[in-house]
């Protein structure tokens, strides 16, 4: 119950909050600054300690910047005050507690691109000269202008020495959709574990109910701006593994000759909230929020196989890493950005002749979720059909595995850590059969097991996760992998398998380092950097026999091992 009513107090206090106000000076030990829409992305940044431990340079707090290099965070600035009397006029807080140096200072929009900086030294500048454009922006006294100060800026936080002004604390809380006020209060206890907790919490609630709100006022910034979206086709043709030998006029081959594509639509919103110390270099709690997510994984598989042995390509890329500079987030103190890769999984167990074309979709509509706290969210069965013709072999169950695997990588970058999160959504359709003649089966079509001894199913396959190899502070450590759900479905399935079905449906095994090639003509090995490995059983003496590898196959190939059953032996 104390938690619940903490919590309640601290997204009050940040639904009561109001933007950064340009106008008003920092000088209370708070400042703020909120995203420019021309980012694409909206947040609120902020930051509290001591009066003395944050200062302002902007023109609120009675300066005017000479000189600044808007795309610079360590750079040299030349400062006046707009009046001689520098009280009045709010220039002395500068000065205060003991001199500008390592104190936090709020900078004007057009100076630097971090709202805020360091204050490395400040001095007296050699150049009292004054731009003829600033000289109605600054009063002169007897003729004579205010004088003149050299300001050296940079983000090197972990240089300030707190001692002096005491800790200062930093909130960011941003989501990647323009025009949402994200603008918040600071907690009086979040400079504590338990109070940055209880803030990073509460952010998710603002996240949600802000950008819906923002939404349905149908704000121009809004209606004109293109949703988060990601979406790939890619056809893969896996053809050309072929193993032949001829002996006088018999002859025998095993062919692989196979097509899969897939298609990937998908839509996120991505929020992100953190609680700090830049000075320690320190997060002291972190979410990245994910919500009103929609994906929808198509695959096609269509092929013939020919052949006796197993498929054991596995995962493969499709689609290398690619950007999405929609799902980026920049909160100065902390960004991310966001890129998008396909994968693809191909293992089978096959005796002879198997045909296959599947057509199926999965989806997810409107998720939440968070890292590293998660929680599980149920996925959908939109559409599919299949095809599957086998021709009967020996005693194994013909078995094959086809898998999509969109993946997001989500790039953090905090205080020189630069963490990758992954999102990975695994859709799988799998199946495997045994009959004793041959046989087709169709989706739709009603399938009388009692004509045809069979043993088989057809099943999809649907697991997503979320995790991290490297470690993000004491926020989570290395190697984090989270399950958000796993769900099966089943297509068709006989009654009549034997029990030990279950053996024969594992099909990840990994290829071998390298494998030896061998018959009587030829005696070599084939180490993976082709990404090819096979294994040919010694044949006959008087068979000769040579095998050919696709190029296609060979680019994109992990790895495949094809063990190929020569016939009258």
């Amino acid at each position: 119950m104390k938690l619940i009513i903490a919590w309640s107090a601290v997204a009050a206090t940040i639904v009561a909050a109001r933007p950064n106000n340009w106008a008003v000076p920092c000088f209370e030990g708070e400042c703020a600054y909120d995203l420019h829409p021309s980012t694409g992305s909206s947040g609120h940044i902020k930051i509290a300690g001591s009066p003395n431990a944050i200062t302002d340079i902007t023109p609120a707090a009675g300066w005017v910047v000479l000189d600044c290099d808007p795309n610079r965070l360590d750079q040299e600035i030349r400062l006046v005050c707009n009046s001689h009397d520098m009280e009045e006029a709010g220039c002395a807080h500068f000065f205060e507690g003991g001199g500008p140096v390592h104190k936090y200072a709020r900078l004007p929009e057009s100076c630097s691109t971090h709202p805020f900086v360091r204050i490395a030294s400040a001095t007296v500048h050699e150049d009292q000269s004054i731009p003829h454009h600033k000289h109605d922006q600054i009063e002169r006294r007897d003729g004579a202008f205010p004088q003149v100060y050299a300001v050296r800026i940079d983000d090197q936080f972990h240089e300030i020495d707190d001692s002096k002004f005491g800790a200062v604390t930093f909130a960011v809380a941003g989501v990647t959709e323009p025009g949402v006020d994200m603008s918040f209060d600071m907690p009086h206890d979040i400079h504590t574990k338990e109070g940055a907790d209880r803030f990073v919490e509460a952010s998710k609630q603002l996240m949600e109910e802000r950008t819906a709100a923002a939404a349905l006022s149908k704000r121009e910034d809004i209606a004109t701006k293109a949703p988060e979206k990601f979406s790939y086709d890619a056809d893969i043709p896996f053809t050309g593994v072929t193993k032949s030998c001829k002996h006088g006029s018999a002859s025998a081959s095993a062919t692989v000759g196979i097509t899969l594509k897939a298609k990937v639509n998908g839509h996120l919103k991505l929020g992100m909230s953190a609680v700090g110390d830049a000075a320690k270099k320190q997060l002291s709690s972190f979410t990245e929020h994910f919500f009103d997510f929609s994906i929808s994984i198509e695959q096609d598989l269509r092929g013939k196989i020919e052949l006796s042995g197993a498929i054991t390509l596995g995962e493969f890329k499709i689609i290398t890493p690619t950007g999405v500079p929609a799902l980026s987030l920049d909160l100065k103190f902390i960004t991310v950005g966001t890129m998008f890769e396909l994968l693809g999984h191909l293992t089978g167990q096959i005796d002879l002749g198997v045909e296959i074309d599947t057509h199926v979709v999965y989806g997810i509509e409107k998720a939440t979720f968070d890292f590293p706290a998660t929680g599980s969210i149920k996925p959908t069965w939109k559409d599919g059909s299949y095809t599957l013709k086998v021709n009967p072999g020996s005693e194994k169950i013909a078995s094959l595995k086809v898998g999509i695997i969109p993946k997001l990588l989500f790039g953090i970058k905090v205080f020189g850590v630069a963490p990758d999160v992954f999102l990975s959504f695994g859709a799988y359709t799998e199946g495997s059969v045994k009959p004793k003649k041959a046989i087709e089966i169709k989706s739709g079509e009603k399938f009388d097991i009692k004509k045809v001894e069979i043993c088989g199913e057809i099943k999809g396959l649907l697991d997503a996760n979320i995790g991290a190899e490297l470690a993000l502070f004491s926020i989570w450590k290395g190697h984090t992998v989270k399950n958000i759900w796993k769900k099966e479905f089943d297509f068709w399935k006989s009654a009549s398998c034997p029990k030990t079905k279950r053996e024969l449906l594992s099909l990840d095994a990994p290829p071998a380092s390298n494998v030896t090639m061998t018959n009587t003509l030829v005696s070599r090995s084939v180490h993976n950097t082709d990404g090819i490995k096979i294994n040919i059983p010694p044949l006959t003496t008087n068979w000769a026999c040579e095998t050919t590898l696709s190029p296609t196959l060979g680019s994109i190939a992990e790895g495949v091992k094809i063990a190929a059953k020569a016939l009258g032996l």
